[in-house]
């Protein structure tokens, strides 16, 4: 190589993929018998110019040092290698722009402690070839991983489900939906930001012609996507006292009177205001409360028997 920045760069990739210590424990540093020359440009390794003499290169502790490499048996390590072995392939090759490329291998190099938080990466199999139902339960993940495991399922289910549609129907069902849906975040750049909220958008927008229906249930409104929101046939609508939710509700559900919007702030625990395409009008319904065993545990703790308790 003639360009000595570079070849300084692809050897911080080579860094990234090839182990610190040789078998024997010692610390192998890849540049360590090559010598750059600014005369010639080209690299120099003992008394072997490796420009003019390819079979030398096979003396350099680099390429010895590859054999040294062995995979993990870990998916996200194992791709980390392959993404960064892949990039200087293709900066060799002056296929790819190494500034757009390498931040995107760091940053999943960054989530790798978060992914194997919630996945095994080392387990292999299909966790809906025979369920199903499946309930993917995110009480325990911290708030970046709300907003990307379900992307990352929804993303896979639904184009599986795309592809190989055979009159089948999928049902997403997404409990706060504010967390996973939400139009604001500093947890993220805004393309990603963008790109979360337009996959489900286009799930919900597109996915009905190939069986494929969401269920969305929140507390907050009008932190979800406007787009999301206008898509829905049929609303349910509990007790909503802040402004900015009301408004969401009255701009999204074009088919209710006002008289029952301003009764939204008013409702009684357990009754709803049913809306949309399935009745002629809107309606409010009364549900009846599960058995005390069945009910989640979701209820709010009252103050005075935590304080006796203290």
């Amino acid at each position: 190589m003639s360009d000595k920045v570079r070849a300084d760069l692809l050897f911080d990739y080579l860094r990234q993929v090839l182990p610190e210590h040789d078998q024997n424990g010692n610390m192998v540093e890849l540049a360590s018998d090559l010598e750059w020359h600014n005369t010639t440009a080209q690299y120099k390794c003992g008394q072997e110019w490796l420009r003019g003499n390819l079979p030398a290169i096979q003396n350099t502790a680099v390429y010895g040092h590859v054999a040294s490499l062995v995979f993990e048996d870990d998916i996200i390590a194992d791709f980390v290698t392959f993404s960064y072995v892949q990039l200087i392939y293709d900066v060799l090759a002056n296929r790819a722009q190494n500034e757009h490329i390498a931040p995107v291998i760091n940053k999943l190099r960054s989530k790798q402690n978060d992914i194997r938080k919630v996945f095994n990466p080392a387990i292999q199999g299909d966790v809906f070839a025979s369920n199903v139902v499946v309930v993917v339960n995110l009480n325990d993940v911290n708030l970046e991983m709300k907003k990307t495991i379900p992307l990352l399922l929804c993303r896979r289910i639904y184009q599986e489900h795309k592809t190989s549609f055979q009159g089948k129907t999928l049902n997403i069902v997404i409990d706060e939906a504010h967390n996973v849906l939400s139009t604001e975040s500093s947890r993220e750049t805004e393309s990603w930001k963008d790109y979360r909220l337009e996959t489900f958008e286009e799930i919900i927008k597109e996915g009905r012609k190939f069986g494929v229906f969401v269920t969305i249930a929140s507390q907050r409104p009008n932190d979800i996507s406007p787009t999301i929101t206008s898509q829905a046939h049929n609303y349910f609508i509990h007790r909503l006292i802040n402004q900015k939710d009301l408004q969401s509700i009255a701009s999204a559900v074009s088919y209710i009177d006002k008289l029952t919007e301003e009764s939204i702030p008013t409702l009684p625990t357990g009754t709803c205001i049913f809306s949309g395409m399935a009745g002629q009008m809107p309606l409010k319904l009364n549900i009846k409360a599960l058995e005390h065993s069945l009910q989640p545990r979701s209820t709010t703790l009252r103050f005075a028997p935590l304080l006796s308790q203290n």
